[in-house]
């Protein structure tokens, strides 16, 4: 049985983040169709305006009274990167926003060529031979919802003002649910470009007409060059965004380690290094499988 990358779930949570301004919808054969109405539009027209507002909110309020947003346990260095962190992250979300936003037309006009991909290949091997992979979508929830879990551990009791703590929890677990959403919705575009391309040479292998040949080969030169072009295009910036962030937030984890156990009596003072490492090392966990995730399928969209 053939499985297909789950794509029906992931543009539902793309909409219902207001990243695309379109629906999906599925028929009895599992076949996937897009729906552009004025009021999807709308809704992501009010989701960006809260999204960047909140944003902004934070960002001035952590500007203002950066002293709030101190952790006891962090070095004097420590706090001032994670207050570099937590700007970058409230400019990384509207960034989003706003560039998905902008390009919102062509990228419905690039989801609905996708899709015809994704349920040509569906109509080929049958419904009844086709099963969606649902894994990647749980691993994404999953990562979203440890990065909650994590933010809850970490600010709880290290911050004293409620402000700075909600702050903080709100804008690491979106960062990561964001984000998180749209690579993994790229990763599932490669794998079906890539079941695609493979798809299309194992019908060149086997064709033994001239026009057959002719019509495949020009099928898959505007499948190379839809990768090559439209999905470069549509997720290349967003992609660099967040290598950026993710090599931001690499560094914490090590430099807090070594400082704090420089600073401190390793015998008496062993929690005291034991609490910022862990917290520091679940901060990157999401972010490590999700730049996994983004490596596994370097490459292959320009193949």
């Amino acid at each position: 049985m053939s499985n297909y990358p789950e794509l029906y779930l992931h543009i539902k949570t793309l909409n219902f983040f207001g990243l695309i301004s379109c629906e999906c919808r599925q028929d009895k054969d599992k076949k996937l169709t897009l729906i552009t109405l004025r009021s999807h539009d709308i809704k992501a027209k009010k989701k960006l305006f809260i999204a960047v507002l909140g944003c902004l909110i934070m960002l001035i309020y952590c500007i203002l009274c950066h002293q709030d947003f101190y952790i006891s346990v962090f070095t004097e260095t420590g706090n001032h990167h994670s207050i570099l962190l937590f700007e970058c992250g409230c400019l990384l979300i509207p960034s989003f926003y706003v560039y998905l936003y902008v390009t919102r037309l062509r990228n419905i006009c690039f989801l609905k060529v996708m899709l015809n991909y994704y349920n040509d290949l569906w109509e080929k091997d049958g419904a009844k031979n086709v099963k969606p992979s649902r894994r990647q979508f749980f691993i994404y929830l999953e990562i979203s919802l440890l990065s909650l879990v994590i933010s809850v551990m970490s600010y709880r009791q290290g911050l004293t003002a409620w402000s700075s703590k909600l702050c903080l929890m709100v804008l690491h677990s979106s960062v990561t649910s964001i984000v998180g959403i749209v690579n993994s919705f790229y990763v599932s575009i490669v794998k079906i470009f890539v079941m695609a391309m493979k798809n299309l040479n194992e019908e060149l292998c086997e064709s033994e007409n001239l026009i057959s040949t002719q019509n495949i080969l020009e099928r898959r030169s505007q499948l190379m060059f839809f990768c090559f072009n439209d999905l470069n295009k549509r997720f290349g910036l967003l992609l660099l965004l967040t290598v950026a962030y993710t090599l931001l937030l690499a560094p914490s984890g090590p430099y807090l380690v070594i400082s704090r156990f420089l600073q401190l009596h390793l015998v008496n003072d062993i929690w005291t290094i034991i609490v910022p490492s862990i917290i520091t090392f679940c901060w990157s966990i999401p972010w490590i499988v999700i730049f996994v995730m983004m490596s596994q399928c370097g490459g292959l969209t320009i193949e």
